[in-house]
């Protein structure tokens, strides 16, 4: 059950590929990376982020995008679990847009 985010957010590679980075799109990406927690939490230190990114290419200069990410930190003690998220509103200035 928690190998499915990762399928879900890898399949949507191939949208991504055909979106471009034209002006006047909309784009959407998986994102998937790592942490490393501090011991001082009480969790587990090392596991998988994921989320996932829109934005809006408004034109050859300027895009708006929005991250959305997720990890769960398992308990080093207990059956429970931290979860993190986290969300940003980035506004981006692209040089040299080919």
């Amino acid at each position: 059950m928690r190998r499915f985010p990762l399928v879900a957010l890898f399949a949507c590679g191939p949208l991504v590929a055909s979106a471009g980075d034209e002006a006047g799109h909309f784009y959407i990406g998986p994102e998937v990376g790592g942490i490393v927690a501090s011991g001082d939490r009480g969790t587990k230190e090392h596991d998988w982020v994921y989320g996932l990114n829109l934005g809006y290419n408004f034109n050859a200069d300027w895009t708006a995008d929005v991250n959305l990410n997720t990890v769960r930190l398992k308990d080093e003690y207990d059956p429970g679990h931290l979860r993190l998220m986290a969300a940003s509103l980035d506004v981006l200035r692209v040089f040299n847009r080919s």
